[in-house]
């Protein structure tokens, strides 16, 4: 039997996570929450070559959490899988973390984006300070080089907020990846 091409995968490295989102599906699977294991990453991604996969997005929880995230980018990339992820952007705050992604080769992030100002993304985060990290991650990570687009969970406590949050990203020079 002939397998056809997969175009992306998305792969999720680790359950664990430095924000509180109520409605996320991760947050209840904290208490079981295990990294992907040296052994599962490198069968993952032989299995993945094999496909002929074209991409991999990293999911979570936080993927930027996963302390081998850089060798996974790198082995990836080596077998020609484009590599993005899908962040909280909080750890993406320290420019040397994200200079280290964009050389081990990540294509692409996109930054979870849940209210246009401090007050309510920390509020749905639960997280004090989560705005102003997850934005300073967005900001490093278009200075890098790294394709950067945002998303948004709408839940009751940002519904109105949408517009304010379209005004708030169009200041930056995002890419849909």
């Amino acid at each position: 039997m002939e397998i056809s091409r997969i175009p992306t995968v998305w792969l999720p490295i680790t359950y664990r996570c430095n924000n509180h989102c109520g409605w996320c599906y991760a947050k209840n699977e904290v208490s079981n929450a295990k990294d992907l294991t040296d052994e599962k990453e490198g069968l993952f991604l032989k299995f993945l070559s094999d496909l002929e996969v074209n991409k991999i997005v990293l999911i979570g929880g936080e993927p930027t959490l996963y302390s081998n995230i850089s060798r996974l980018i790198k082995e990836s990339t080596k077998r020609n899988i484009l590599v993005g992820m899908v962040s909280n952007g909080r750890k993406l705050a320290d420019y040397d973390f994200c200079k280290e992604l964009k050389d081990s080769g990540i294509h692409s992030t996109t930054i979870s984006i849940q209210g246009s100002n401090e007050s309510l993304h920390d509020k749905i985060t639960e997280v004090d300070g989560s705005f102003k990290q997850s934005m300073a991650g967005l900001e490093n990570l278009i200075k890098t080089g790294i394709a950067a687009s945002t998303e948004t969970v709408m839940n009751k406590d940002n519904e109105y907020d949408l517009g304010n949050i379209v005004s708030l990203t169009e200041q930056y020079d995002l890419k849909q990846s």
